[in-house]
């Protein structure tokens, strides 16, 4: 495996555990007394279900391009959206950014299994 792609697979992996995190930073920033719990904990595992059914590359239900890219994309946005949200602009525009060139590398290498 080219060493390019090893380290874009790397920071892939990096940003969907950021955008992950991203969730539960905005719960807790939003959430209140035990709702702050809630949001903070439920609503990454949330999406992290959602990732293990539609983007996991052993799921038997992952979607393909161009929904597949759709669907990344839209988790890590989400996900900036949400920090810039919780007053982390700076990590916000971080994870976009890095989102943006990582998954836009991985399908220019064709790395994104059907």
């Amino acid at each position: 495996m080219p060493l390019a792609k090893t380290v874009n697979d790397v920071v892939l992996f990096a940003v969907e555990l950021a955008a992950w995190a991203a969730f539960g930073v905005w719960g807790w920033h939003v959430g209140v007394g035990p709702w702050r719990w809630v949001l903070a904990v439920f609503l990454p595992l949330a999406v992290i279900g959602l990732w293990a059914v539609l983007a996991a590359p052993t799921s038997g239900n992952r979607l393909t391009d161009p929904g597949l890219f759709a669907f990344q994309l839209g988790v890590f946005l989400v996900g900036a959206v949400l920090l810039a949200l919780a007053d982390r602009p700076a990590w916000g525009w971080t994870l976009g950014v890095v989102a943006v060139v990582v998954v836009v590398l991985d399908r220019a290498r064709g790395s994104a299994r059907a």
